[in-house]
């Protein structure tokens, strides 16, 4: 007799043995960051500065911000926010940095602009699960020791204005890892100036 509509189960199984076949995406992201034999570690020490907030969730400006602009002097170096016009706690992170083009495409185009055309290239830094992070904060990029350790006193090379921070969930909600889009930020401080 035909099995016109496939009622019987087959007797060999297609996707192998029981259970999970899906890999384990944040113990991946922490084998990439951290090191795991054979692999070595491929992360690397970031100042992530949280902005402080209120009870209501609000980021708390600095005293440096005019009243009228509502901007803070950018020639002028505020040791209370280093220039981003808001209280913050800074912390130290293990991420991951990738340089991106401006266009997102594999083209290198911000090596052939003209002369006076303004390209700024977009970098995504990518970072394990335990550290959530907002689009007010800000990545930092500080100067490592050899032994890749953060150099003390703390020299900063570069900031990073964050444009789009995604979460990267799996089954059933559970966080695996930050993927976070950025642009270096123009400033004119980044440590204590020398006057």
């Amino acid at each position: 007799m035909v099995d016109y509509y496939n009622k019987r189960t087959p007797s060999v199984s297609y996707f192998g043995s029981t259970g999970t076949t899906e890999p384990n995406m944040r113990q991946e992201m922490i084998n990439t960051l951290e090191g795991s034999f054979p692999e070595i570690a491929k992360g690397k020490w970031l100042a992530l500065r949280r902005m402080s907030r209120d009870t209501e969730g609000n980021t708390i400006p600095c005293g440096c911000i005019d009243r009228v602009t509502r901007e803070q002097d950018k020639d002028i170096f505020c040791p209370f926010c280093f220039g981003t016009g808001m209280f913050f706690e800074e912390e130290y992170i293990s991420g991951y940095r990738l340089l991106l083009d401006s266009t997102f495409s594999s083209r290198r185009r911000h090596d052939r602009t003209e002369a006076g055309n303004l390209d700024v290239p977009f970098v995504a830094f990518f970072f394990a699960y335990d550290g959530y992070i907002k689009r007010e904060d800000r990545v930092v990029e500080v100067v490592l020791n050899d032994d890749g350790s953060v150099l003390v006193p703390v020299k900063y090379v570069a900031v990073y204005r964050i444009d789009k921070a995604w979460d990267y969930r799996a089954d059933n909600g559970k966080l695996e890892f930050w993927k976070v889009f950025t642009h270096k930020e123009e400033v004119k401080y980044l440590t204590t100036p020398d006057y």
